[in-house]
C-alpha cells in the first residue's frame, strides 16, 4: 500500500529520525555513566535520571513506528499512536524543564537568599511548563477523541504553536537566568580540561539551558513560515531528546566526589576533599580500567593543598599520568565563597560584641 504522505514530509521524518536515533544512544551512554559514577546522589533524583530514560526510549521506540508508518502506511494506522508519541514527548520536556527551574530556585535561594524576586522568578517559569504540557495534552484529547471535531486541525495547530512559543520563551528565560548566576565562574567545568574543547563547549552549554533554547527557537521560527505539521511532526520527535541530554550531561559533568546529595539538589553536595585527606581512587580504577602504581599517596601529597598527580599502569600503552586537583563546581565555587564571607562576617560581629 503506498502512502499518502508527501514526499517532502516523509524525508523530514526520516532524517529526523536518524538525529534523534543519535541523540538517544548519546543519552544511553550518560545513564549508564551516571549509574556508575554518581551512586552517592539521592534517591528521587536517581528516580528523576531513570524516568527520564524510560519516558526517552519509550518515545524513540513510537518515534521509529510512526515514521515506518508515515513512509509505508495510513494516517488512520498511526494518528492514535502519533498523539501517545506527542504526550510522552510533552511529559518529557515538562521534566527536564522541572529539573531546570529547580536547579535556578537552589541556586537563587543560596546566592541571593534576600532577594524577592526568587519566588516570583520561579512560579512565572513553573506556570510556563504547566501551561506548555497543559497543551500537549490537549492536542493528545483532541486526537484520541471517538470523533474529530471540524474544527479540530485548526485548534490542534494553534495549541501547537503555542506550546513551542512557551517552551522557548521558557528556555530562553531559563538561559539568561543560569547565565547570570554563573557568569562569576567560568572555570567551574575546569575538572574537564582533559576533554576536548568540543566537549567542554557543549557541556558549557547544555548546563545553561542554552542548547534547548537554540533548538527551541529554530522550531518556534519554522513552525509559522513552514507547513506546521511537518515542524510539528519533526519537534515531536527530536526535541525530548535535546532537552534529555542536556540535563543529562549537567547532571554528569559535575566534580566526581563521594557523598550524598542534598535535598531539593540538583547534584552531590559532599565535603570537599583536601589534600591532607587520602583519596579513594576506586572509581578512576574502574573507569579507566587501570590499577594504581602508587599505593601510599599521602607521603606524595606535596604542602601546596593541591593532590600530586597519579600515575596508572594500563596494558594498552604508556603510564597515564592523572591530576587529581579537588576543585568545586559550579555550584559550589559559587556558594563557597558565599558561605566563607558569611562565617567570616558572622565572626566579626561576634568579636566586636
Amino acid at each position: 500500500m503506498s502512502s499518502i504522505w508527501t514526499t517532502s514530509y516523509q524525508a523530514t521524518t526520516f532524517a529526523t529520525l536518524i538525529l534523534a536515533a543519535v541523540i538517544y544512544g548519546a543519552c544511553v551512554q550518560q545513564v549508564a555513566r551516571y549509574a556508575f559514577v554518581f551512586r552517592g546522589d539521592s534517591f528521587a533524583l536517581k528516580i528523576w535520571v531513570y524516568l527520564l530514560l524510560a519516558l526517552t526510549t519509550t518515545g524513540f521506540i513510537l518515534d521509529s513506528i510512526n515514521t515506518w508508518g508515515y513512509l509505508t502506511g495510513s494516517s488512520i494506522a498511526s494518528q492514535q499512536l502519533y498523539a501517545i508519541e506527542g504526550a510522552l514527548a510533552g511529559i518529557t520536556i515538562f521534566v527536564v524543564q522541572i529539573f531546570f527551574i529547580v536547579r535556578i530556585w537552589t541556586v537563587r535561594r543560596e546566592a541571593r537568599p534576600d532577594s524577592v524576586y526568587t519566588t516570583l522568578q520561579v512560579g512565572i517559569l513553573a506556570v510556563m511548563a504547566l501551561a506548555s504540557v497543559t497543551c500537549v495534552m490537549t492536542i493528545t484529547g483532541y486526537l484520541t477523541a471517538p470523533t474529530f471535531p471540524k474544527n479540530g486541525h485548526t485548534v490542534t495547530a494553534n495549541l501547537r504553536k503555542a506550546k513551542i512559543a512557551l517552551d522557548a520563551a521558557l528556555d530562553a528565560l531559563v538561559t539568561v537566568s543560569l547565565s547570570a548566576l554563573l557568569q562569576a565562574h567560568r572555570n567551574e567545568f575546569s575538572h574537564l580540561r582533559r576533554d576536548s574543547p568540543l566537549e567542554r563547549l557543549l557541556v558549557f552549554f547544555a548546563a545553561r539551558g542554552i542548547i534547548m533554547a537554540v533548538f527551541q527557537s529554530l522550531f518556534l521560527i519554522l513552525v509559522f513560515a513552514e507547513n506546521y505539521i511537518t515542524v510539528g511532526a519533526a519537534n515531536t520527535t527530536l526535541m525530548p531528546k535535546v532537552y534529555a541530554i542536556s540535563m543529562l550531561l549537567t547532571l554528569n559533568n559535575r566534580k566526581t566526589r563521594s557523598g550524598q546529595s542534598g535535598p531539593g539538589s540538583t547534584g552531590s553536595r559532599p565535603p570537599r576533599t583536601h589534600a591532607s585527606d587520602p583519596v579513594d581512587l576506586m572509581l578512576f580504577s574502574l573507569q579507566t580500567g587501570t590499577q594504581r602504581t602508587h599505593t601510599d599517596l599521602e607521603d606524595e601529597l606535596p604542602r601546596s593543598g593541591r593532590a600530586s598527580p597519579v600515575v596508572f599502569a594500563s596494558s594498552k600503552g604508556p603510564p597515564e599520568e592523572v591530576n587529581m586537583h579537588p576543585e568545586p563546581d559550579d555550584f559550589d565555587s559559587a556558594l563557597g565563597d558565599l558561605h566563607r564571607i558569611r562565617s567570616a562576617k558572622s565572626g566579626t560581629h561576634h568579636h566586636d560584641m
